[in-house]
């Protein structure tokens, strides 16, 4: 069995007693699908990184070859070898840059699990203290129907000694029967809140703790408004996401812009080759090239047909298109 359902079944199983917030946050975390997805997404971001710290690196690769044909009508040729060969880039702008914006990669993943944790730590929130409202409102109602009740049987008792009129009775009733719709869309509401709450957590919503009687913080008298907005703005995971975004789409642009750069690099080897030729006279020519080489190879790019321009283009239109969005982010 995986460690996820595990937790999970001893979650829902151990607790025989009421639970509380922290709790169906805990259990979001295992139960939850969209975590579970944004946990492998981040480990995903993680690797292009990788990836691109690999392209800076040492290369090394073998290969061997065997072939057999005939030359012409009369000769055969046969040859065979295998090489290692290790390259090293010494300069290669592009890649550099590109290491770099797979760094940002990196903490953007950090931070879009950050992002969607708090997302789901917010619905659960939501979730809890809907289903509490609903419970005190149904319980209040029902209080409000008792009442009702008792104010038709003075009302009918009354009318029937003459004290009142009959209006008296069909106005307690009305008063009855409004409490009574009101009970059954507060029930409606209840079910919705409670399926929510389960959903996310996998957790009986029949046993979720009432908040009555524990004292909460007022953290009105902590800071003010403003100040509220400058830390929620300055931790806001949202705002992260978005500025990171940003950020790599600007470090797109440079590792776009490194296509026009001069790459250089140093290749080193070793080679064995064979050449066989059997002629149908009988004479036979045989050659053999082995040893070690090395060599440095110079590239420059000179005409792409437009490609590297264009992906300038578009990593600058990107980048406009992540800034507007932190903009946007920050206003909303």
């Amino acid at each position: 069995m995986s460690p996820k359902p595990l937790l999970l079944a001893l979650l829902i199983s151990l607790p025989a007693h009421a639970y509380d917030l922290n709790e169906a946050w805990a259990a979001a975390r295992i139960h939850s699908a969209q975590y579970d997805a944004a946990r492998h997404a981040r480990n995903a971001a993680q690797e292009p990184q990788t990836q691109a710290k690999a392209r800076l690196l040492p290369q090394v690769s073998a290969n061997a070859n065997y072939s057999d044909r005939a030359q012409d009508a009369y000769d055969k040729y046969q040859s065979h070898g295998w090489n290692v060969q290790i390259s090293q880039p010494l300069y290669d702008r592009a890649r550099w840059d590109a290491w770099r914006a797979e760094k940002i990669t990196a903490h953007l993943g950090d931070s879009q699990l950050d992002n969607t944790t708090s997302e789901i730590l917010l619905d659960v929130g939501k979730a809890c203290l809907e289903t509490l409202t609903a419970r005190d409102k149904l319980t209040a109602v029902a209080a409000e129907k008792n009442a009702y009740q008792l104010q038709i049987r003075q009302a009918k008792a009354l009318f029937q000694s003459g004290e009142a009129t009959i209006i008296d009775t069909y106005e307690a009733q009305a008063g009855y029967d409004s409490a009574g719709a009101k009970e059954a869309r507060l029930q409606t509401e209840l079910a919705v809140a409670e399926n929510r709450l389960a959903n996310l957590t996998g957790l009986d919503p029949g046993r979720l703790e009432s908040l009555a009687g524990k004292t909460l913080p007022d953290y009105l008298t902590v800071a003010g408004q403003k100040e509220w907005e400058e830390q929620a703005l300055a931790h806001s995971t949202a705002v992260r996401v978005r500025t990171q975004e940003s950020e790599k789409s600007h470090a797109d642009i440079a590792t776009a812009k490194s296509g026009h750069q001069p790459q250089l690099s140093l290749t080193a080897g070793y080679q064995d080759n064979r050449n066989d030729i059997t002629y149908t006279g009988g004479n036979n020519s045989r050659s053999r090239n082995k040893g070690a080489y090395i060599g440095v190879q110079f590239t420059i790019p000179l005409y792409s047909g437009g490609e590297i321009a264009s992906r300038v283009r578009q990593q600058e239109e990107t980048a406009a298109q992540k800034d507007a969005e932190l903009e946007n982010e920050k206003a909303t």
